[in-house]
C-alpha cells in the first residue's frame, strides 16, 4: 500500500511541512505568511505529481493487488493529475487575491493540499470503508468545530455549521461501518 498511496503520503507530509515552516518563519507574530509559502505548496504538488507518475509503471507491470482498499489503475492515475492541476491553479490564482487583502496565511495552502489529498484518496477508493474515510479526509479541511455557544438566531445557520453537521453525520456513518465489520 505504501507505493500505491505514495502521492497521498507526499501530500500529507508536505501539508504538515507547510504548517511547520509557516509557524517557524512567522513565530508569534500575527501577520500574513512569507511569500515563499505558496511556492513551497506548489513544489509539494509537483513532487506529488512525480510520485503519481510513478504509479503508472506499477499499474503497467501488474504489481497492483487485485483486491484491497486502494485502486491502482489508469482512472485513478489520470484523475489524480486533474486534482493536482486544479490545486495548483487554485493556489496560483488565490495568492494574488490573498496578498492584496493581507490575509495570505499558510493554513490556506495547507488546507488546499489536505483537501486535494482527500479527493485523490476518494478517486482511488475501492470499497465503502475507504470511500467514507476519503470523504471525511476531503471534507475535514472545510469544516470547523462546533461552537459551544448558541447562535444568536435560531432560524439561520451559517454554511460552516451546516458542513459541520454533514461531517458529524459522516463520522457517525464511518463508526457504524467500522462496528459492523468488527
Amino acid at each position: 500500500y505504501v507505493w500505491a498511496l505514495l502521492p497521498e503520503i507526499v501530500l500529507a507530509l508536505w501539508g504538515m511541512a507547510i504548517l511547520m515552516v509557516d509557524v517557524f518563519i512567522k513565530g508569534k507574530r500575527s501577520e500574513p505568511s512569507h511569500p515563499v509559502i505558496p511556492w513551497i505548496a506548489l513544489s509539494g504538488l509537483a513532487v506529488a505529481a512525480v510520485a503519481n507518475g510513478l504509479l503508472l509503471p506499477l499499474w503497467a507491470r501488474g504489481n497492483a493487488a487485485p483486491t484491497g482498499m486502494v485502486a491502482l489503475d489508469i482512472f485513478r492515475w489520470a484523475v489524480n493529475f486533474v486534482f493536482l492541476i486544479a490545486a495548483a491553479l487554485c493556489i496560483l490564482f488565490a495568492t494574488g487575491y490573498l496578498d492584496r487583502r493581507g490575509i495570505n496565511r499558510g493554513e490556506f495552502h495547507a488546507l488546499v493540499i489536505f483537501a486535494t489529498m482527500g479527493m485523490m484518496l476518494l478517486a482511488g477508493a475501492r470499497d465503502l470503508d475507504a470511500s467514507l474515510a476519503a470523504l471525511a479526509a476531503c471534507d475535514a479541511p472545510m469544516t470547523e468545530p462546533e461552537a459551544t455557544s448558541q447562535p444568536s438566531s435560531s432560524h439561520s445557520q451559517s454554511p460552516s455549521r451546516i458542513n459541520c453537521g454533514l461531517y458529524t453525520n459522516m463520522k457517525g456513518m464511518m463508526k457504524a461501518v467500522i462496528e459492523s465489520d468488527a
